[in-house]
């Protein structure tokens, strides 16, 4: 992107695939439980009826649509990823995958404003990448040399789940409480589903992208 400060850190999180229609594919699956029929087929009348589902707490048709990111962030941020367990996961290997890029690195931006500290931060990513550097020229596997990066090193993850599981880890991941590399990832995410789907995220997106001090529609999912 043209005037982008590559050395400043930005979330990476691009959609790979989704249901298709999934406001849709959830309505069908809710009615599917009445055996009802809509008296309005509009967009509008479909967005209403979710949300006042997904309102009265009933989340477990979200689960028919699902959403695959792939997400480049810290090793960091990858550990505190996958403590989401309601999720598919495929995530590049430093066992087999040599690191030879020393740049590639997610550098926190409390360290990036301060001068002194940065210095700090690139003389350790450097001693680093040498050392394992001169692990490997000395005929060290990847897999054991791998034991001297830091958690700084990027790391590409694919991440798939279904709709419910991501209002939860929207809903505590975009919080402000957060940290700041999986927040900033959140919000990628939440502004996209929510193009994709605004009558299952809408609330997420108008209190935590919009800033309004509104209910979310259930407090359990």
């Amino acid at each position: 992107m043209e005037g982008r400060d590559e050395s400043v850190w930005q979330p990476e999180a691009e959609l790979i695939s989704i249901t298709p229609y999934p406001e849709k594919v959830i309505e069908q699956a809710y009615r599917n439980c009445w055996q009802s029929e809509p008296a309005d087929r509009g967009k509008n009348a479909r967005r209403r009826f979710l949300r006042k589902c997904i309102g009265r707490g009933h989340t477990t048709c979200l689960e028919f649509a699902f959403a695959t990111f792939r997400i480049v962030g810290s090793r960091a941020f990858t550990h505190q990823q996958v403590r989401h367990r309601v999720a598919s996961y495929a995530q590049e290997s430093q066992r087999y995958v040599e690191q030879n890029d020393p740049s590639r690195v997610v550098v926190p931006p409390a360290i990036h404003a301060d001068p002194e500290a940065l210095e700090i931060f690139l003389v350790q990513m450097r001693s680093a990448w040498e050392a394992y550097d001169a692990l490997l020229k000395k005929g060290i596997r990847k897999e054991d040399a791998r034991y001297v990066l830091p958690n700084a090193c990027k790391s590409c993850i694919f991440v798939g789940m279904n709709f419910r599981a991501w209002r939860h880890f929207l809903k505590l991941r975009c919080d402000k409480a957060a940290q700041w590399e999986i927040r900033g990832v959140a919000l990628e995410i939440l502004k996209v589903l929510y193009h994709k789907a605004p009558a299952v995220f809408g609330d997420l997106y108008e209190r935590f992208v919009l800033g309004k001090d509104v209910e979310l529609w259930t407090q359990g999912d």
